[in-house]
């Protein structure tokens, strides 16, 4: 699991209305017991003190509400004058936590955008390309660590 290379604390799976993994809120399926197995060997693998916990999968509206005090979405919908999230990265401040949402391969639908923004989320673009799920992860926990990392 690249996350945890990265720095990642937490992991998070939702579901939402375009996620292809079909699970039940709250469980823990085979996918789940794997991520968690992976990241305890990387965590070793990369010399960190501590595992990342992974979360079983919450409702998209559960993880809205989650308390952390940066809240951002990417989201290929916004248009070129926005944000990006390296300018997003820019403003963050030492010791504050960081929850990042990275949509479904289908990515995040209008409504599901329109809520993240009412629950106190920040839309940011990842740039010109649209990225796979799991790139976009990467990329993204890379740019963030980085910054949370210069201080």
């Amino acid at each position: 699991m690249k996350g945890t290379e990265l720095g990642v604390t937490d992991f998070l799976p939702f579901l939402s209305k375009r996620s292809i993994v079909k699970a039940d809120i709250g469980s823990e399926d085979n996918r789940l017991s794997r991520m968690k197995k992976i990241a305890r060997s990387s965590a070793q693998q990369c010399r960190r003190a501590t595992v990342p916990e992974v979360y079983p999968y919450a409702k998209y509206l559960d993880v809205l509400s989650a308390d952390y005090d940066v809240k951002i979405f990417a989201w290929e919908g916004i248009n070129g004058g926005s944000e990006t999230l390296y300018k997003a990265a820019l403003n963050l401040k030492k010791g504050q936590s960081v929850l990042l949402l990275i949509g479904p391969e289908g990515g995040f639908t209008e409504d599901e955008a329109k809520l993240a923004v009412e629950h106190g989320f920040q839309a940011v673009s990842l740039g010109r390309r649209i990225l796979r799920a799991e790139t976009a992860a990467i990329y993204a926990a890379s740019l963030i660590g980085a910054r949370s990392e210069e201080e």
